[in-house]
C-alpha cells in the first residue's frame, strides 16, 4: 500500500512543482532587478526549492518503481548499460564538458532497466557534485570470488568520511 501510495502521490506532485517553477522563472525573466533585491533573492529561492522539491520527488518515484514487481535477470552487457545512460545524460555530460572513461565491461546478471537507472544515478551525481571546469569520470570493472566489482569514480567534492556508511 505504501508503495502505491508514494507512486501516485509522486505522480500526482509532478505538476503543481513544474507549475511553481514555470511561474517563478517567469517572475524572474520579466522582474529580475526591477524590484528590490529581497524580491529577487525571494524568486530565486522558490525557484531553487521548487526544482530541489522536484529532484526529490523523482528520486521518490524511481525508488518506488524499482521495488515493484520482481523482474526476471537477464544477461545484460555493463557497457551497453554504460552507453544509454551516458545517451541519457548527453546534454549534462555536455554543458559540465565532462569527460567519461570507461575500461572493458563485464557481462551482467540483471534487470536492464534497473542498471541503466543505477548507472544514470551514478553518474548524474559524479556531475552534480563536481565543481571542475572538465569533471573526468572513469568506470572500471574487476572480477573478485566470481562476483563483479564496478567503480565509478570521479574527480568531484567525494563523500564526506562521516557520510560513507549510510550512502
Amino acid at each position: 500500500d505504501l508503495q502505491d501510495f508514494a507512486v501516485v502521490t509522486s505522480h500526482d506532485l509532478k505538476e503543481p512543482l513544474r507549475v511553481i517553477g514555470s511561474f517563478s522563472g517567469l517572475l524572474s525573466r520579466r522582474y529580475a532587478g526591477k524590484l528590490d533585491q529581497d524580491a529577487d533573492d525571494f524568486i530565486k529561492f522558490i525557484t531553487d526549492a521548487a526544482t530541489r522539491a522536484s529532484d526529490l520527488v523523482d528520486a521518490l518515484y524511481t525508488y518506488y518503481k524499482v521495488l515493484g514487481a520482481p523482474r526476471e535477470l537477464r544477461a545484460v552487457q555493463a557497457g551497453t548499460v554504460l552507453q544509454k545512460a551516458l545517451f541519457n545524460l548527453k546534454p549534462a555530460v555536455e554543458e559540465k564538458k565532462a569527460r567519461v572513461e570507461a575500461g572493458p565491461l563485464p557481462e551482467l546478471l540483471g534487470d536492464e532497466a534497473q542498471l541503466i537507472q543505477l548507472f544514470q544515478n551514478l553518474l548524474a551525481n559524479s556531475l552534480k557534485f563536481n565543481d571542475s571546469a572538465a569533471p573526468e569520470i572513469r568506470i572500471s570493472a574487476s572480477e573478485s570470488g566470481g562476483f563483479w566489482r564496478l567503480s565509478f569514480a570521479d574527480n568531484g567534492i567525494g563523500v564526506p568520511e562521516d557520510q560513507r556508511e549510510r550512502i
